[in-house]
């Protein structure tokens, strides 16, 4: 055979193999720089995702707690007239919400707040909501509506442990609005 022959399929034949091997290469590179700016296009979707939905939980969980503020500082403001009493105490009990925490927490919802500190008084706050909420509900009933055989001293307690809870929640309340106003 022809020397000419041989060395041109020899050429050809390792030029195919260099262009093959760098197309593999370079698309295996240019692969992986697509994929990385895919990544952090969505990386930053999610982001974005998840800062917007844990703004609207928190602007949720802000108005439910004044508007609970809003009833505990009406019931505190109420008069002492028993039918006052009577009024306000029954707006009082079924006044304060937990509806959208609850909804929030049962639904994995607060996984969008990532504030260990401010989810901690956030949970302080609605229990202690909803421990007043029960015990206005039990003042409400021994006081008015079934009285107790043990008599006075077991509503006089009731409304003792009513308004140091109050005043407890009211500070818990405070304090979960500032965290979200500084979240």
């Amino acid at each position: 055979m022809n020397p000419f022959w041989i060395n041109f399929w020899s050429n050809l034949l390792s030029g195919l193999i260099i262009v093959s091997t760098l197309g593999i290469f370079l698309n295996w590179r240019l692969n992986i720089l697509l994929l990385d700016r895919a990544d952090k296009t969505e990386s930053r979707k999610l982001k974005e995702e998840s800062h917007q939905r844990k703004k609207k939980i928190l602007a949720l969980l802000d108005h439910e707690l004044y508007l609970n503020t809003e009833c505990i500082t009406n019931f505190s403001n109420s008069q002492s007239k028993d039918s006052e009493i009577l009024d306000a105490t029954i707006r009082f009990a079924y006044g304060l919400t937990t509806e959208n925490w609850r909804a929030f927490s049962d639904g994995g919802e607060l996984k969008w707040i990532n504030d260990v500190a401010l989810l901690s008084m956030l949970a302080t706050a609605y229990h202690h909501i909803q421990m007043v909420k029960d015990i206005a509900k039990l003042f409400l009933r021994y006081r008015w509506f079934d009285p107790p055989a043990t008599g006075t001293p077991a509503v006089e307690h009731l409304k003792i442990q009513l308004d140091t809870r109050i005043d407890e929640t009211k500070n818990l309340i405070e304090g979960a609005k500032k965290l979200i106003e500084t979240t």
